[in-house]
């Protein structure tokens, strides 16, 4: 009866074993925090650009007052314009199509991924909307890493860079989706934003 309960024992927690071998923890990358003034003036335009296609995303808030706040706004090396979603935005989503596989031919995407984070137009839009506290991402669909956001204004630059080893073999547009897991609350707003997005790439 003994040798029959532990056989029992085994064949249950077999598939709970098999289960947490197939799921790794998710990579977790903390960024580097660097002068966003000092980087808008000197470095943005000349190192951080890539090729990318077109952006998508899931939600935004809709334009009001002259103001738009599409996911557009990402990639304009302009802080003081925002990707913004309403309803606090958790699970919400931006898409990006890259024109060329990352790799490491010249203008190819890097690994190097530089944020800013919330409203960051002013001290008190940042603070009165939502910020981004993590973002699970995406590669070809696949769930590749978390980034884990400072509550910051200032520039956050992260290096996924050693993490391209675990990747399937490559191919040109490369698609990196940024999910929405956790926020920083408002003081005000429920809206959720997101200021820059921008990617490095290789001999800018």
């Amino acid at each position: 009866m003994k040798c029959s309960l532990s056989m029992v024992l085994c064949l249950v927690c077999l598939p709970v074993i098999s289960f947490a071998q197939q799921q790794p923890p998710l990579p977790e990358i903390r960024p580097e925090i660097r002068k966003a003034a000092d980087f808008f003036a000197e470095e943005a335009n000349s190192m951080w650009f890539g090729r990318l296609g077109p952006v998508t995303a899931s939600a935004s808030l809709p334009a009001a007052s002259g103001s738009s706040y599409g996911p557009a706004n990402l990639h304009d090396f302009l802080p003081g314009t925002a990707w913004a979603v309403p309803s606090g935005g958790i699970g919400q989503s931006v898409t990006w199509r890259f024109a060329q596989a990352w790799s490491d031919e010249v203008y190819a995407f890097n690994g190097r991924i530089a944020i800013l984070n919330g409203y960051a137009k002013s001290e008190a839009l940042f603070m009165e909307n939502n910020r981004v506290r993590s973002l699970v991402v995406y590669y070809n669909g696949r769930l590749f890493c978390r980034l884990a956001l400072a509550d910051s204004r200032e520039l956050q630059v992260f290096d996924i860079s050693s993490l391209r080893s675990r990747l399937p073999a490559r191919k040109a547009n490369d698609i990196f989706c940024f999910r929405i897991e956790s926020i920083y609350k408002g003081t005000k707003y429920n809206d959720t934003c997101l200021s820059e997005m921008l990617f490095g790439s290789n001999g800018n």
